[in-house]
């Protein structure tokens, strides 16, 4: 326990933590200028562009979703870069483990050093195959909220039902004496 206190090195989730926040920060630094005045102009040639049968006021869903593409796009090579150090430093750490419990096997640290890096060697393409699927289900910004369509079904059941009611009660009073 001691040699995990005095060494943060040896903390796989220490060491990690950092790549992430550099990752973390590199996604942030993607993301475009907002206020910008060029980014504006830009922007909004492209929304009129894509322009369909929108009402107006309303926002071209086809812009929203390419910006929102675009956006995602530029995660990759970070992606990437965040995967290889982070494999790179679980090797590390596996090493310094292997270096820092059984010092007296030399044999075996170099046997829990190769096993580390086979292992990891052998599930990178997987783990990148995943968040490439992660990254292409944010590109996708929209959702379909089941909720929010059984409200708006009910809301025009309940409205049919009040007109259908008012026509009964119009022919109703209509054929009353």
């Amino acid at each position: 326990d001691r040699l995990f206190v005095r060494n943060s090195d040896l903390r796989l989730f220490t060491v990690v933590l950092r790549v992430f926040e550099d990752f973390k920060q590199k996604v942030i630094d993607t993301s475009p200028d907002f206020k910008d005045e060029m980014f504006v102009k830009s922007l909004a040639v492209q929304m009129e562009q894509l322009r369909g049968r929108e009402l107006p006021g309303f926002l071209s869903t086809q812009a929203f979703y390419m910006c929102m593409s675009l956006y995602v796009d530029s995660w990759e090579e970070p992606m990437k870069d965040m995967l290889k150090d982070v494999r790179k430093l679980a090797q590390e750490v596996a090493g310094k483990l292997a270096d820092a419990l059984i010092k007296q096997y030399p044999a075996l640290r170099d046997s829990i050093r190769f096993a580390a890096a086979t292992v990891l060697s052998d599930i990178f393409d997987d783990i990148l195959s995943k968040l490439e699927l992660l990254l292409n289900k944010e590109k996708d910004p929209f959702t379909l909220n089941d909720f929010l369509q059984q409200w708006v079904n009910k809301l025009r059941f309940d409205r049919f039902s009040t007109a259908v009611d008012d026509v009964f009660e119009n022919i109703l009073t209509n054929l009353a004496p």
